[in-house]
């Protein structure tokens, strides 16, 4: 994977068993560059494919979590007729923001996301896209795309809907009304709103606590809360199948065991991500 130059990179270190996104263009208040985006697609993959990883946690540098795309490089989609315009714009849709946002979704292990500052289009996206979102009394969330003569083009109008509302998700994609760390913790879309001194050890105690626990049982929980089932006897269906992969791991057992010993539960050996080095793109 090509590096994004000096004026922008992707971090990902693993310890642990977190694996740790971290947008590190401070300056541009962490704005994704075309060659980011591509770094973050091979970065997703890269995580889904190592076992020894149990949770991931995504953070920015500086006081901004991610300002969306960079203007430099959607300028370049300007350019030619209006088919050909149609056809880039498109393209680079379904290359970066479907290759990430897809990816990031299908990961079978847990998302963290830390926001503090600015979390703006593809920057809500990857805000939505977490399973636990802990938020500063700094964060802000924005979707532009309407004020851009756009439409939200990562996911959001599937997210957003299904996790704070038709109503609310109406006002921040038709309206662009900004919502703030409150407002967010208020409609159920942020786990925790902390003060920013706390926002990083916050964020790294429940991805670790997340990767140190039952890793089948925490896989089968987050397919759970993802299933489309159209009713509770389907969704019984689907708990008892997951009952019985999880009744026959060791992970049971000794949780089990644990609590009859009145100790805790030491579950499966856990790798630091040795398949991962620290990568800086």
């Amino acid at each position: 994977m090509g590096g994004s130059g000096q004026d922008g990179r992707i971090t990902l270190t693993v310890d642990q068993g977190v694996a740790r996104i971290r947008f590190d263009r401070p300056k541009a208040k962490n704005a994704l560059t075309f060659v980011m985006c591509r770094s973050l697609v091979g970065i997703i993959a890269a995580i889904a494919a190592d076992d020894s990883i149990g949770a991931v946690l995504i953070d920015g540098a500086g006081g901004d979590f991610c300002a969306g795309a960079d203007l430099g490089d959607l300028g370049s989609l300007l350019e030619g007729s209006p088919d050909a315009r149609a056809e880039a714009v498109a393209g680079s849709v379904v290359e970066l923001t479907h290759g990430i946002f897809a990816a990031l979704a299908a990961l079978p292990i847990p998302v963290v996301a830390a926001v503090r500052g600015w979390a703006v289009g593809a920057g809500f996206q990857f805000a939505l896209g977490a399973d636990l979102l802990f938020v500063s009394e700094t964060a802000r969330f924005r979707a532009p795309q309407i004020a851009l003569g756009h439409v939200p083009d990562h996911g959001e109008s599937w997210f957003l809907p299904r996790k704070v509302g038709w109503a609310r998700a109406a006002q921040v994609l038709l309206l662009g009304e900004t919502l703030d760390a409150a407002q967010a913790e208020r409609w159920g879309l942020a786990s925790r709103m902390v003060p920013d001194a706390s926002l990083d050890s916050s964020a790294l105690a429940a991805a670790r606590q997340l990767a140190d626990g039952p890793r089948l049982a925490i896989r089968e929980t987050k397919a759970l809360l993802q299933a489309e089932s159209d009713s509770l006897s389907a969704q019984y269906e689907a708990e008892l199948a997951a009952v019985r992969r999880c009744a026959a791991s060791e992970d049971f057992t000794e949780a089990l065991t644990a609590l009859r010993d009145r100790r805790p539960p030491r579950f499966g050996a856990r790798g630091v991500g040795d398949g991962i080095q620290e990568r800086r793109q």
